[in-house]
């Protein structure tokens, strides 16, 4: 990841896989560069509740497989209607 100032602010990116794990921590580290993050995720975790309640507004979580066709597109449908992809 790059430092502050890097163009990220109010940048939407979405991240799969952000349930728990590497993409969690992708998710915060987006989050505190001042990104919209739309984040992927398959169950629904404790982190994701507290992440939900710290980022409210800024992250937007979306369940889903993006292995299958809906998930994906779900994924990259929200991206769009904040100004993503």
């Amino acid at each position: 990841m790059t430092g502050p100032g890097t163009g990220l602010l109010d940048r939407v990116v979405a991240v799969t896989g952000a349930g728990r794990g590497l993409g969690l921590q992708i998710v915060r580290e987006l989050l505190a560069q001042g990104a919209q993050v739309v984040a992927n995720y398959r169950s629904w975790s404790e982190d994701l509740e507290q992440l939900r309640k710290e980022a409210a507004g800024r992250v937007h979580l979306v369940r889903g497989d993006i292995g299958e066709e809906s998930g994906a597109v779900a994924l990259a449908q929200r991206a769009r209607e904040l100004g993503g992809l």
